[in-house]
């Protein structure tokens, strides 16, 4: 559990929403994509979470790896 500034607990959904409000929308963006966090993770069943969070995990690999390509 968490605690806002005003000493009122918030559930984790709740404490991340929060927090997220304070970026804009392409720095949420960004970071979603070199986290490799899926649109509305902060809401998915682990198992979700977890599926979804791994086939951007190999994506966010696989754009690494084609930066460091020397052509030949």
């Amino acid at each position: 559990m968490c605690i806002n500034s005003k000493g009122t607990p918030l559930n984790q959904a709740d404490f991340i929403l929060t927090l997220m409000s304070v970026f804009w929308d392409e720095e949420l963006r960004q970071m979603y994509a070199c986290h490799a966090l899926p649109d509305g993770w902060h809401g998915m069943d682990y198992a979700t979470f977890l599926e979804e969070r791994r086939k951007r995990i190999a994506q966010v690999i696989r754009s690494g790896f084609e930066k460091l390509k020397v052509e030949s």
